[in-house]
């Protein structure tokens, strides 16, 4: 009758069936309005039905439970939305006389009420072998540890109804465990069931608590080498844990943890005398505790767990149980102690990244005191541990630099820091905050480092403007002033960047003004003759008959002198290599010699029969030697002049990484004295 009102409910336009179903509430019949307060009171429970309202629900059912024709499910409905639980079981009750075979009551009253175990006698006496209800009860008998009955339930499962291969091998475990348990244990039968079990169970889905159920089973059959046959078999991994992260079989929840605390106590007072495997078997128990902390965040084991595994990892390296015990460690704190794990994964040529590692547990939340000893410890693993550098980098690294720059520990990011290339600190996550510790210091690997993040990030202004600050502390001036403008162009709107320009270019204004009044403060008659630059020593230069040539001559000579003097070294030393080539060109071609040969010195084509006019300083300095035109001792020093000019090349001066100081230039200068005097004389 209410074909197209059921429709309207199941494609959920719950209004217009409201609106439909309101129309027969007036009728004559009574099994019309009973149906009808159902629908309605159904409708009204419906969690996705905006209009609902729990007081109308009840209006609804209660008509059609107190009618004739009252509907099994009602009392179910009724029971959620009543306000009083008394009164909801009572109706329950109730539904439960009136239809005796319908599971959903029975399951309603089940949950509802507190003496469980009256209920479950209810069910037994019942008949019902429905899977879903009986498998809430077997549930609760899990719970609460009454074997017995689960054994007497399980069986009426089996009983009455078909079930999946699944299904079918959950409930026999849970079975062999009953015979474990109850009061009369069986140990034999629960021994067929788990050894069939692990012969069906390839997969291992129950996660080795048939092994752990066999073994129990053996120890108590007194077959012990079976037992630890089997007990060998179970790897030491977090792979023993209860199915809490499984679809359970027809709704039954089985929670090991007191099961398990039985079962291992049993074995391992088995291998008591057994270290190897006592050790084995408390590593297993507190990685089970353990297990629930990674999903549900339920943390189970304590301190003595987190010992049981470090006592372990002492002696066997196991991923695994670095990583469980990793974990406890930064549960409780212990940050340091969960460090040093993270380098017994180094230490075994292992990344903690690849492993369910968060390195951000510990550099999230330790505390100084504890970082600094972190970085002691890292320091001293650097100095005495083999492991793979590029490992500690992608791991560790990046991690702890950056929180160490947060707490502004500079030196601490430096003593660590210098034992990783470059490269790879440019390759970290945490490149700029060593930059940034070490030109705290002033240390080259700044600029190195800045250098290396623009070069990928061109656009970096902060490494930019960083840069330029390093270059202004060591005195470069015009690359401070290069990456301020770069910053400023890129950033006009920061106020550092600005500030920054304005002040470099008035220190390059202050350092132009104080280099020349520090030329007009030392340039003098006085700083003149005091270097030997006097009438007398222009003079000779007057022994020399082409004027034009004397007149060059006296003008470099007293360009020189005045460089000199204004300690314009690297002018000065030009001048003076080019004054002493001049001097030797002039006397050798006065002394009638416009070709040479230098082949003793050179491998040109031509060396036998060289140009005069070609020749350079050395050549000239060889022909003057061998003409006996200067001494032996004036010829060595004259090299030196040479070696020296070589250095006013900007490419070279980079390469050899050596600068002409004012001592150099004295020296020079005493050279072309001596070869001015002898050559003039």
């Amino acid at each position: 009758m209410f074909a197209e009102e059921i429709k309207l409910i199941e494609d959920k336009k719950y209004d217009e069936a409201v609106v439909k179903l309101q129309s027969f509430l007036s009728s004559d019949n009574e099994k019309i309005r009973a149906e009808v307060n159902y629908f309605l009171g159904y409708i009204h429970t419906r969690w996705d039905y905006k209009a609902k309202k729990s007081k109308l629900a009840m209006r609804y059912l209660y008509n059609n439970l107190n009618s004739s024709y009252p509907h099994p499910f009602a009392y179910v409905l009724y029971a959620d939305v009543a306000e009083d639980a008394n009164v909801a079981i009572n109706y329950l009750n109730r539904g439960r006389q009136l239809f005796p075979k319908d599971p959903m009551i029975y399951m309603k009253l089940f949950q509802l009420s507190l003496d469980k175990n009256a209920v479950i006698e209810t069910i037994q006496e019942s008949g019902l072998n429905d899977s879903i209800l009986l498998g809430k009860v077997i549930s609760y008998l899990l719970s609460s540890n009454q074997w017995d009955k689960v054994h007497r339930f399980i069986f009426r499962i089996f009983n009455g109804n078909v079930l999946s291969a699944e299904d079918n091998s959950y409930l026999r475990l849970i079975e062999a465990y009953a015979n474990l348990f109850k009061n009369t244990p069986n140990y034999q039968k629960a021994q067929m069931i788990f050894e069939e079990l692990i012969s069906w169970d390839i997969d291992n889905r129950f996660a080795y608590s048939h092994f752990l159920g066999l073994i129990f089973s053996y120890i108590n059959l007194e077959n012990y080498k079976k037992a630890t046959e089997l007990f060998d078999r179970i790897p030491i991994s977090n792979i023993i844990h209860d199915f809490d992260d499984m679809l359970y079989p027809l709704g039954i929840n089985i929670n090991f943890e007191s099961i398990y605390c039985t079962i291992f106590k049993k074995i391992t007072n088995f291998f008591n005398k057994d270290l190897l495997r006592k050790n084995k078997a408390k590593v297993l128990y507190s990685m089970y505790l353990y297990y629930p902390s990674e999903i549900y965040d339920i943390y189970r084991y304590k301190k003595s767990d987190a010992l049981i595994l470090s006592k372990y990892l002492k002696l066997n390296f196991n991923k695994k149980v670095a990583t469980v015990l990793f974990n406890m460690r930064c549960h409780f704190g212990q940050f340091k102690e969960a460090y040093e794990i993270l380098w017994d994964f180094l230490k075994n040529y292992e990344n903690p990244n690849d492993s369910d590692i968060y390195i951000s547990q510990i550099f999230d939340h330790v505390l100084e005191d504890d970082l600094l000893c972190i970085a002691s410890y890292t320091i001293d693993c650097f100095q005495k541990e083999e492991f793979n550098e590029k490992m500690f980098v992608e791991s560790i690294f990046s991690e702890m630099i950056i929180r160490m720059h947060s707490l502004n520990l500079f030196e601490h990011i430096r003593n660590i820091s210098q034992f990783i290339l470059i490269s790879d600190i440019l390759d970290s996550e945490c490149a700029f905050e060593c930059a940034f510790a070490y030109g705290k210091d002033n240390h080259f690997r700044s600029i190195e480092i800045y250098e290396g993040i623009i070069k990928r990030e061109p656009n970096n202004t902060s490494c930019i403007n960083n840069l330029g600050v390093q270059y202004e502390h060591r005195g470069n001036l015009y690359d401070a002033l290069d990456c301020y403008e770069k910053a400023n162009t890129l950033h006009p709107s920061e106020p550092i960047y600005n500030n920054n320009l304005k002040r470099i270019n008035k220190l390059i204004q202050d350092e132009l003004e104080l280099d020349v009044s520090h030329i007009i403060d030392i340039v003098s008659i006085d700083s003149l003759e005091e270097i030997g630059y006097t009438i007398g020593f222009c003079k000779k230069i007057y022994s020399i008959n082409d004027k034009i040539m004397r007149d060059i001559l006296l003008r470099d000579l007293k360009e020189c002198a005045f460089a000199i003097v204004a300690q314009q070294d690297k002018l000065a030393s030009i001048m003076c290599g080019s004054i002493i080539e001049a001097l030797l060109m002039y006397k050798i071609v006065e002394n009638n010699i416009s070709k040479y040969d230098i082949s003793e010195i050179s491998k040109k084509k031509n060396a036998v029969n060289y140009n005069v006019n070609d020749m350079g300083l050395n050549e000239l300095l060889f022909v003057a030697h061998k003409e006996k035109l200067i001494n032996t001792n004036s010829y060595h020093l004259a090299h030196y002049v040479k070696d020296y000019r070589n250095i006013v090349h900007p490419a070279k001066e980079k390469r050899i990484k050596e600068k002409i100081n004012h001592e150099n230039v004295l020296m020079m200068w005493s050279v072309l004295k001596r070869i001015l005097n002898e050559l003039l004389a």
